[in-house]
């Protein structure tokens, strides 16, 4: 187990990022300043991350375990033919705790775009691997396309307003698409 006080360091250099990337952009943020605004040196900084970078992988490492532990239990209840909504039910705990820790980390990490760090990329992969083990097949590029755009969409919603829908405006949403396919 993790030393509590490297807990609390790892807390603070993480909350520091997210404030300062919100306010200034991802471009804008150094390690001195992650480190000002932690309260640490910057030899503590680097006992932690090797850089901006690092801390943005690690931090997006975090958030995609937590949404693949997500994915992987709605995989387990779709093999047992429970209803999207009902499925949804479910995991409704979970999702709410998901964007309650991890909301602003979201807003940061979707907004950093480098060759090497995508993090909506990620996200993307994940669903799509969720995606493939519900049909027990890849799903097209189309299918892909639409997924991808609902998945983002919904998450852009919540991030948006800071909360889920509920239940009945999913069942109504999901009613509403399919008339305009009827």
């Amino acid at each position: 187990m993790t030393d509590l006080r490297v807990r609390r360091t790892d807390r603070a250099i993480q909350d520091a990022f997210v404030k300062l990337v919100l306010a200034r952009g991802f471009d804008s943020v150094t390690v001195s300043k992650i480190a000002s605004e932690a309260m640490i040196n910057r030899q503590t900084f680097y006992k932690h991350y090797t850089d901006k970078y690092d801390l943005a992988e690690k931090m997006s490492q975090q958030v995609t375990n937590a949404y693949e532990t997500m994915l992987k239990e709605r995989v387990a209840l779709a093999k047992k033919n429970v209803s999207f909504i009902s499925a949804f039910n479910t995991l409704l705990p979970d999702i709410r705790q998901l964007v309650a820790t991890y909301r602003n980390q979201i807003l940061v990490l979707r907004a950093i775009h480098l060759d090497r760090f995508d993090f909506n990329q990620s996200l993307r992969d994940h669903m799509s691997w969720a995606v493939s083990q519900i049909l027990n097949q890849h799903p097209s590029e189309f299918e892909q396309a639409i997924l991808d755009s609902l998945s983002i969409g919904m998450m852009n919603y919540v991030l948006k307003v800071g909360k889920l829908p509920s239940t009945d405006e999913i069942e109504r949403s999901i009613s509403h698409v399919l008339k305009l396919f009827a």
